[in-house]
């Protein structure tokens, strides 16, 4: 009977030393699982727009920059003008996007904050644009000059106030 009682002790022993062995593997596993995760969220943060997503994004600036300037100018303006406040606006778009998601470039946003970012794109207006931003450079003065542009409707912008 004794034998049988140091047997069962002996087994007792063993099956508490395989469930330390168990509850630490399980922590480890925990953490290695905690670890992934984060590197997982790491490596999502670091992604950014692909090839096409940039391309994607580079046309949807650009389509905006031009219903800008064909909304800016109420009356025909030369091509020159034209263009030149279509770079402008473009400017002011990418300044935007680099703003809103602190990147340098716009090739540089994350892949995950790319549908936020066409949106952002989307909602720039010429109603929710700064008055120095409305406002013809002076570059653009002299180009309206050069080809006879009547420009000076533009001294007001849409909100009635005087551009200088």
């Amino acid at each position: 009977m004794s034998n049988q009682l140091m047997e069962l002790e002996q087994t007792i022993e063993n099956q508490l030393v395989i469930v330390k062995e168990m509850r630490s593997i399980k922590t480890e596993v925990t953490e290695m699982k905690n670890d992934i995760k984060k590197d997982v969220q790491e490596l999502r943060d670091s992604i950014t727009v692909n090839r096409h997503e940039g391309a994607e994004l580079q046309s949807s600036v650009g389509t905006k920059a031009w219903e800008l300037a064909d909304e800016l100018f109420e009356k025909e303006v030369s091509d020159d003008l034209f263009l030149a406040k279509v770079g402008h606006f473009r400017g002011i778009i990418y300044k935007c996007l680099k703003e809103t998601f602190n990147v340098v470039r716009y090739y540089d946003i994350r892949r995950v904050d790319f549908e936020n970012a066409k949106k952002v794109v989307e909602i720039v207006a010429l109603s929710n644009l700064k008055d120095y931003q409305l406002r013809l450079t002076a570059r653009q003065k002299e180009i309206a000059k050069l080809n006879d542009d009547d420009i000076n409707y533009l001294e007001k912008n849409n909100r009635g106030v005087l551009i200088d």
